[in-house]
């Protein structure tokens, strides 16, 4: 699962599954915003990082924790890493539901 949130309230905005031998720099466009920055890390480049990549991860790694976060709560909270079904319309349905109740949750806290 690849995600886009919203940056000041950690809501799931938009989200691609794909299956695992898909590279993740292949979703990123169908993500993307116009106008927006983009805080992807090292897999969605595909190539090595240099000291100036691992210099500005650093700098902009205080933004880039609000999406692992939301990794975070969906893994630990929810359980949500643990699906046993077999093909990718299921689990594209565990997803879908999966963020659903996130964001619900998140919703919530924010209230």
């Amino acid at each position: 699962m690849n995600i886009s949130i919203d940056q000041k309230s950690k809501l799931i905005k938009k989200f691609e599954i794909t299956s695992a031998n898909v590279h993740d720099s292949r979703v990123l466009k169908e993500l993307c915003e116009s106008k927006v920055p983009i805080f992807d890390d090292s897999a969605f480049r595909n190539k090595t990082l240099t000291d100036l990549d691992k210099r500005i991860n650093q700098s902009i790694s205080r933004i880039r924790c609000r999406v692992e976060h939301v990794f975070g709560v969906i893994k630990n909270t929810m359980k949500g890493s643990h699906f046993r079904g077999i093909g990718l319309a299921r689990t594209k349905t565990n997803v879908i539901l999966t963020n659903l109740l996130y964001n619900i949750c998140r919703f919530e806290q924010i209230q």
